[in-house]
């Protein structure tokens, strides 16, 4: 993964963060309407048996005042989604347990509007949910605690609260570990990415190094990647990302189809073609025959030429040092006869002539084979 794509991949997290909080922002101005239509129309607050209290009127008012504010902030851009998200949320714990103690026979259903607001809070912050989850269940406890000793008119039993209290624990307890595992996850993901560039930025290396030219590309024939010596012997490098091969070498892509005909499996590797007066190709694919892509190999004909010498010269050296051993093996012996003869017999002037010549010549080869040793 590229730093692009791993920039990609943030902006797209945080485009679904901000997603949710606006969804959590018009869930919020819903809830206030809902609200504001109770404190305008008298009718409806007596329809649903709900006791005008003074904190009543007055929890309502802060939390539509809250709805608005936060709405402003977030699609205005004033602050950050996850102060605004934190702000929303504080709001919903503070207020909405107060409203419960007049709510009457919906005390129960206002619980639960603050357990879908724990919920879309939670998928777009990224810590304290435990505490979040203990601060709900302890103003839903006073909330039921002022409920009984005030006769407030609220239909709340210990089962309720019970209900509701273990749903706010379990949301903060579940959230608390699906962070902790996404977070452990992401670790895991930025280690094996670290790994694959790494291992990316080795093999590039490798592929550049090489004196013969590397193709990539895909099954569009379109070039994903090459190497310098692919640039130098194809005379010309691409002008643009994923440039159809036929633009930069005709005659490469006429090969290529010629060898896509010609075998039923692209992972076989061709023979050697012969491509130009400089160049040889062969090609191999990899992958599957969705996904896959085909490696060109290009081999530089001069170097070929090159090894092919160098490789003729190893042998006539290896043949040249075994006829000069054989040689002086015969000019060792003739050294030492000729030696043992001027030892062990008289000879005239005419003998001595000849036996010089060949101690002086059989010194001469010896010392030519000697050179041709060197």
């Amino acid at each position: 993964m590229s730093n692009s794509k791993k920039q990609t991949l943030l902006e797209q997290q945080y485009r679904d963060r901000e997603l949710i909080v606006r969804v959590y922002v018009l869930y919020r101005l819903l809830i206030a309407s809902a609200f504001l239509a109770l404190a305008v129309v008298p009718e409806l607050s007596l329809l649903m048996n709900i006791e005008p209290l003074p904190w009543f009127s007055i929890s309502i008012a802060f939390y539509i005042a809250t709805a608005i504010l936060t709405a402003v902030i977030v699609f205005k851009h004033v602050s950050t989604n996850e102060l605004s998200t934190q702000l929303m949320l504080w709001t919903d714990i503070l207020l909405l347990p107060l409203i419960m103690i007049s709510s009457s026979d919906f005390a129960f259903s206002i619980g639960m509007l603050l357990v879908l607001a724990f919920l879309l809070g939670s998928l777009s912050l990224q810590h304290g949910y435990i505490v979040r989850a203990l601060a709900a269940t302890t103003f839903l406890i006073i909330a039921y605690w002022l409920s009984q000793h005030f006769s407030t008119g609220a239909n709340l039993t210990l089962q309720n609260i019970a209900t509701l209290g273990l749903s706010y624990l379990m949301l903060g307890f579940l959230s608390s570990m699906l962070a902790r595992h996404l977070n452990i996850t992401e670790n895991i993901v930025l280690q094996q990415h670290l790994s694959l560039k790494n291992q990316i930025d080795v093999n590039a290396f490798i592929i550049q190094q090489l004196h013969s030219g590397a193709l990539i590309i895909d099954q569009a024939h379109r070039i994903q990647s090459g190497n310098e010596a692919a640039w130098r012997l194809l005379g010309k490098r691409p002008e643009e990302e994923f440039m159809p091969l036929k633009a930069i070498s005709g005659g490469l892509e006429s090969l290529l189809q010629q060898w896509r005909t010609s075998t039923e499996s692209l992972q076989h590797e061709s023979a050697r073609m012969p491509f130009n007066h400089s160049a040889a190709v062969r090609f191999c694919g990899f992958g599957s025959k969705t996904r896959g892509g085909i490696l060109i190999t290009l081999e530089d004909q001069s170097e070929i030429d090159k090894q092919v010498q160098l490789k003729k010269l190893a042998s006539l050296g290896k043949l040249t040092a075994g006829v000069a051993h054989e040689i002086r093996n015969p000019l060792s012996a003739i050294h030492q006869a000729t030696q043992l003869l001027e030892e062990s017999t008289r000879q005239d002037s005419q003998q001595e002539r000849l036996l010089e010549i060949i101690q002086t010549n059989t010194r001469r080869m010896n010392s030519q084979v000697e050179e041709i040793l060197q």
